[in-house]
């Protein structure tokens, strides 16, 4: 069967139409992720969409507090700045787990707080806690504290690297806690853990700093 030109017209006509209704996938978060223009992310979901979607070394810059709904798991290297040019901004309320050996993650600027439940950062185990690594994690000029009754530390270095460079960590009971295995982690053995703090403040309500 022959179509003639205008029934083919026709129906190019109608493909493109279709075409152009379908929903569009492109990355909907503002900027474009490298250091001089950072994903602008102001909620959870954009967070998540950034760690989830954006490239390995991308840069993300906060324009508002963000408190975590769910425990949130960073395994892609990442800058995240938290300035809004006078104060810090702040992620709250959940475990940001920060796992991968080729995972270099940077805190700039950005405060860390917990008031209920347990730590705040577990650094060297993915979410399920299944699963040993040895990140870089670095933080700039970033406070971080639990006000909780926990059994483990502010912050959990059971892996990698963590360098602090002009921050503050309070911890109830712990500050920072250099252990392998977490109470309940399936995880057998340790990996090597390294520790630097330039400039940084690290308390704790039973005396127990580091």
């Amino acid at each position: 069967m022959r179509l003639g030109k205008n029934k083919i017209w026709a129906f190019l006509l109608s493909l493109v139409m279709v075409i152009s209704f379908v929903p569009a996938t492109a990355f909907a978060l503002d900027g474009s992720g490298t250091s001089e223009v950072p994903y602008q992310v102001g909620t959870e979901a954009d967070l998540r969409q950034a760690l989830a979607d954006g490239a390995d070394g991308m840069h993300i810059q906060l324009t508002a507090d963000i408190v975590l709904a769910n425990h949130l798991e960073i395994n892609k290297s990442v800058t995240i700045t938290g300035t809004n040019g006078a104060d810090n901004r702040e992620i709250s309320n959940k475990i940001i787990f920060i796992n991968g050996d080729d995972t270099t993650v940077n805190f700039v600027n950005v405060d860390f707080a917990r008031t209920t439940g347990n730590c705040v950062f577990i650094i060297g185990q993915n979410q399920s806690q299944n699963i040993a690594s040895a990140p870089t994690v670095s933080f700039e000029s970033c406070n971080i504290s639990s006000t909780s009754d926990n059994t483990n530390g502010t912050i959990n270095l059971t892996g990698g690297s963590l360098t602090m460079t002009g921050c503050t960590v309070t911890g109830n009971p712990y500050g920072i806690i250099l252990n392998g295995l977490l109470s309940g982690s399936p995880i057998q053995g340790a990996l090597n853990r390294t520790l630097i703090l330039n400039n940084t403040n690290v308390t704790s309500t039973n005396g127990k700093a580091i």
